[in-house]
């Protein structure tokens, strides 16, 4: 997940949001990958704050040590918290989509949990069957529905990414 967020000018608040777990999901992030992320920024700028250094050079095992210093960094952000929940979820919501099923029945009840993970967010693409629309189960889990709404994720995805590349 680390290399997938690296494409959205990650921070430590997003960094933080990995570790923790975005929206219901579970940790994204390893102290592994934190430390690589922290020794990529000293390698590439060593005009780095004491404790970017510190995590660095700090051990896997150490998920204490490793955690505090997250939430110690992510404390000096001014960015907005939604907005680097947002990186994690355009993120998420690609991978469901890339390993969804081919069936629609199935399909579709899994781009729902992806977006109740989220707690089906205003802009979301997804819509589900009988939830401010009439479609009856039959139009709702056809093969061209499922069709529809795989388009709509790939388009908001897209866009998504833009708008958050950006920022």
């Amino acid at each position: 997940m680390l290399t997938k967020i690296k494409q959205l000018k990650p921070n430590w608040i997003t960094i933080l949001i990995g570790w923790k777990g975005p929206g219901k999901y579970s940790r994204q992030l390893t102290p592994k990958n934190i430390i690589e992320f922290a020794t990529e920024l000293v390698t590439n700028e060593d005009n780095q704050p004491e404790s970017v250094w510190i995590l660095a050079g700090t051990s896997e095992n150490d998920v204490t040590e490793v955690e505090n210093l997250v939430k110690q960094l992510a404390q000096c952000e001014t960015v907005d918290r939604g907005t680097e929940l947002r990186k994690w979820r355009v993120i998420l919501v690609e991978d469901a989509l890339n390993n969804l099923s081919d069936d629609p029945l199935y399909g579709l009840i899994g781009l729902t949990e992806v977006w109740g993970n989220f707690d089906y967010p205003t802009d979301s693409p997804h819509f589900v069957q009988g939830v401010n629309n009439s479609l009856s189960p039959q139009e709702y889990y056809t093969q061209d529905n499922y069709n529809h709404i795989i388009k709509l994720h790939r388009e908001w995805i897209e866009n998504e990414f833009k708008i958050l590349r950006s920022i």
